[in-house]
């Protein structure tokens, strides 16, 4: 059996002065931060650790897992972030900024995931 790809792509830009700023960002104005995947699952320095226990597990069940940043895709029809499964959109912009913390997050992923 093929191993599905989950992406997911942060409305964010990838290195460490981008991911610093993001933090400041979250923790100063999180009203006008642009990335709900980000806020959710990331705190001041790191990934959440129940986040990181989920991606691990989809993982261990047989996904490949890749997270990008907007600088590090080339062109993409869907609005960020988003979570794609094989190139097709999974969780819109929308979706996930409908996601208020991780749980709600790991639910919508899970709910989606036993659709497909």
């Amino acid at each position: 059996m093929k191993k599905q790809n989950l992406i997911f792509i942060y409305n964010a830009n990838s290195g460490l002065a981008s991911a610093a700023l993001d933090s400041l960002h979250k923790v100063f104005s999180p009203g006008t931060y642009k990335c709900d995947l980000c806020k959710v699952t990331y705190g001041l320095k790191s990934m959440k650790p129940e986040w990181k226990e989920y991606v691990k597990s989809l993982s261990e069940s047989g996904f490949e897992i890749s997270f990008l940043h907007k600088d590090e895709v080339k062109k993409i029809s869907f609005e960020l972030p988003c979570v794609l499964l094989n190139d097709e959109l999974l969780l819109s912009k929308s979706e996930l900024n409908m996601c208020t913390d991780v749980d709600m997050l790991i639910q919508k992923m899970r709910d989606k995931l036993e659709v497909k």
